[in-house]
């Protein structure tokens, strides 16, 4: 069994992966938002309003609002510019972790129970059911892992999320719950998934 230390260095492999495959993209992204022409120049009265309209864009893109990162990011260059603060924010590191310990412990609590009573539907080999040791260490880490890309790559286009954790509000909780127990129904129906089943492999996702 991986100890502690294995794991928590598998994640920061992880998580340093995710980073640099995301600034490196955001490396070519940024700069072109910057250099795009903003079409009919009538719509804006002065060039702070065209930099507002590509701070907006830049935000949507990330899934953030002005004020909503630690420091806030005001210009379209303030993402790359502090993006060591600002990637675990954004979960632009693989993964989301909210600030509020409070609220991690509660929910993490939540979602641990309402995963062991889906499993108490059925029958337990070893007389209790328990989650794996790992993935407890992992749930104290982080609140979800995201996978590559950002916001709007994983919310309408490509998504490869390996663990949606509990959601940032008691109703994420709730539809995470339901999506854990949807897949033990499906797994008890189906039975192991096999190879095919897959369109990516974790060799595909991690190759260099």
């Amino acid at each position: 069994m991986a100890s502690a230390s294995d794991i928590l260095s598998a994640l920061a492999t992880y998580r340093e992966h995710i980073g640099r495959v995301n600034h490196r993209a955001m490396s070519t992204l940024i700069p072109q938002i910057e250099a795009a022409s903003m079409g009919d120049p009538d719509l804006f009265e002065c060039p702070e309003e065209e930099e507002e309209m590509r701070v907006e864009y830049v935000l949507g893109i990330v899934g953030a609002s002005k004020h909503s990162t630690r420091p806030p990011i005001e210009r379209t260059s303030d993402l790359l510019k502090n993006w060591d603060v600002l990637a675990p924010q954004l979960a632009l590191d693989g993964a989301s972790v909210n600030a509020d310990s409070e609220w991690r412990a509660a929910n993490r609590k939540a979602y641990t129970s309402a995963i062991l009573q889906g499993l108490g539907r059925f029958g337990c080999p070893t007389g209790t059911w328990a989650l794996p040791r790992d993935f407890e260490i992992l749930m104290r880490h982080v609140d979800s892992l995201e996978g590559p890309g950002w916001y709007m790559f994983r919310d309408i286009g490509e998504k490869l999320v390996f663990w949606e954790g509990w959601g940032q509000s008691e109703y994420g909780v709730r539809d995470e719950s339901v999506k854990a127990r949807s897949v033990l129904d499906w797994y008890h129906q189906r039975g192991q998934p096999t190879e095919e089943e897959f369109t990516v492999t974790t060799e595909e996702v991690f190759s260099p």
